[in-house]
């Protein structure tokens, strides 16, 4: 099976992530292995990985071919959510995520990406404290939006395990999202 995507930078993307040393090609084997859809949604800033429908959307503005390395770089952050397999997010997983961030933009030498995602390679995430420094970092680089940081701000510091604390975590999830959909429309004047 193969990944699902037919946008040409989307592929091109896939490509250059299975090319680059590690952890590019396992995260392209991942959504491979899954057969992931990977599509453009105008939705959508940065991206967002939905394990539960098998979907990554990543926000369109990226198609820029000047914005190359650093669709390569999102796409690689989105495999790791798929790799990692969860159906809800955690700022643990949030900071597995930026460090393969991190790890690509070096790969790539992608000096933007590096300044941006670096930081996030010292921390721990299993240690409580370094999982609070990581949403500080995560909710600094969404300080641009609001509904963004919304979605972060509701996320569990350890991913959850059982069915009643993951359960809890997509209520919240479900609701910040709502939430952060009501702020979208709000700022838009809609």
């Amino acid at each position: 099976m193969t990944a699902r995507m037919s946008a040409p930078a989307l592929i091109n993307a896939r490509t250059q992530l299975a090319q680059l040393g590690s952890p590019g090609p396992d995260l392209a084997k991942a959504i491979d292995e899954r057969g992931t859809r990977v599509v453009f949604s105008a939705y959508i800033s940065g991206g967002f990985t939905l394990n539960v429908i098998n979907t990554i959307f990543i926000d369109p503005s990226l198609q820029n071919p000047k914005l190359a390395d650093f669709l390569v770089c999102t796409l690689g952050h989105e495999c790791s959510h798929v790799q990692q397999g969860y159906l809800v997010d955690s700022v643990q997983q949030e900071l597995i995520a930026y460090q393969t961030e991190a790890r690509i933009a070096a790969a790539l030498n992608y000096a933007d990406g590096r300044q941006s995602f670096d930081k996030f390679l010292a921390l721990d995430p299993t240690v409580a404290r370094d999982l609070d420094v990581a949403l500080e970092y995560i909710l600094e680089m969404a300080r641009g939006s609001p509904p963004t940081q919304t979605i972060y701000q509701s996320l569990p510091k350890f991913q959850p395990t059982g069915i009643a604390d993951n359960a809890w975590a997509a209520v919240k999830q479900l609701s910040a999202a709502g939430i952060a959909g009501i702020q979208s429309l709000r700022k838009s004047g809609a």
